[in-house]
């Protein structure tokens, strides 16, 4: 993995830290992960998962927000920037328990990120198209480095 040195100067990021979502109440999925760490390259839109008083930031923001129901779950969703943005409440799927993405994710810059078995769990259980190379890249970085697993 190689640092990044762009990170404060995207967009994305940029406009979470404003939202100013409580520590400890949310954690950043999808590929956002990969990109904070160097394996992704590009960083096109953010999947946050939030609960308590980080839900009720996004839910009440007046920056822009579109609230919409999510395309798996049909569960409350908090879109911003014209969905570059998403927040939910859940994530993928029931078995993926949300207290345990938040407590033990990465804190990079400042912000929570998921573990990156947890990125690869999420990509595989949705196993979509654009999502193969992606897992490709995380089987091959967590096969070089050991790693504890923790369930929900």
């Amino acid at each position: 993995m190689r640092p990044r040195s762009d990170f404060d100067g995207n967009e994305l990021i940029r406009f979470l830290r404003r939202l100013n979502l409580a520590p400890g109440h949310f954690v950043v999925l999808g590929s956002g992960p990969m990109w904070a760490r160097g394996l992704r390259d590009r960083l096109n839109d953010l999947d946050i998962v939030a609960k308590g008083p980080a839900w009720r930031t996004a839910e009440w923001s007046p920056g822009g927000a579109t609230l919409v129901s999510g395309p798996l779950s049909n569960e409350p969703m908090v879109c911003f920037l014209d969905g570059r943005i998403e927040i939910a409440s859940t994530w993928v799927t029931d078995e993926h328990c949300v207290d345990e993405l938040i407590e033990s994710a990465d804190d990079i810059h400042g912000i929570p990120f998921a573990r990156l078995d947890h990125v690869l769990e999420s990509k595989l259980t949705l196993n979509r198209k654009k999502d193969q190379g992606d897992i490709s890249i995380l089987k091959e970085e967590l096969n070089r480095r050991p790693l504890a697993l923790a369930g929900c």
